[in-house]
């Protein structure tokens, strides 16, 4: 890591996205070293990462937002806020497609894979619907799409308390303690940054068909 990935970290989170900086910047390290050519995030809500991924990705990358408006767990970007990320986000030869959309419709996944056109996602970011049968149906249904080798990363995957104040629970925790044990991981985590309501955050990160020792020295730089 670097102050340059500190400092997009940082802007990210200005920029409106609810993360914690320490954890971030670790993912926004390993984005940096592997400059992807498709990124896909499933949830943006105001698009404090999604900027950050347009500053890491490959300079010709294509990039696709899917984002559910009125979404329970803070989604809905106008569009006019699409606009202005495909206007001040990305860089000249980048291209950006806002999907408003629900992620589990299979309309979505349809179109998305029209405009994929048969590429293979780099990067995949989950951090849409929170419940444990959301967020596993968008494993199940965008896992298939990214590339041998691609990096698919969850956020909040540390057990979040007050969960009876919450309309819905967050159980990403949930589906994140069954998945890791089964692939290569690396977790960026933040405990004790708690800000007065509860424990929340945390990063993991899959890294599909990986070699072991590849994926524990991400684990041990962090």
């Amino acid at each position: 890591m670097t102050d340059v990935d500190k400092a997009l970290a940082r802007e990210a989170v200005r920029r409106g996205a609810a993360q914690k900086v320490p954890e971030l910047e670790r993912l926004v390290a390993l984005v940096r070293e592997r400059r992807p050519r498709t990124v896909v995030e499933i949830g943006t809500d105001k698009g404090g990462t999604l900027f950050a991924w347009c500053q890491l990705a490959n300079p010709e990358a294509l990039l696709v937002s899917i984002d559910l408006p009125k979404g329970l767990f803070g989604g809905g970007y106008s569009w006019r806020d699409a606009r202005r990320f495909r206007k001040f986000f990305t860089q000249p030869d980048q291209r950006l497609y806002a999907l408003r959309r629900d992620s589990h419709d299979p309309k979505t996944l349809r179109r998305l894979q029209g405009i994929l056109a048969g590429e293979a996602i780099d990067f995949l970011m989950i951090d849409g619907d929170h419940t444990y049968e959301g967020v596993k149906r968008d494993w199940e249904l965008y896992e298939p799409l990214v590339a041998p080798g691609g990096l698919i990363a969850f956020h909040d995957i540390l057990t979040h308390e007050f969960q009876a104040e919450r309309p819905v629970p967050c159980d990403v925790d949930r589906f994140w303690e069954e998945l890791a044990p089964r692939h290569e991981t690396a977790e960026f985590t933040k405990p004790g940054d708690d800000r007065g309501y509860g424990e929340w955050g945390g990063i993991g990160v899959v890294f599909k068909d990986a070699a072991p020792d590849r994926a524990a020295s991400v684990q041990a730089s962090a």
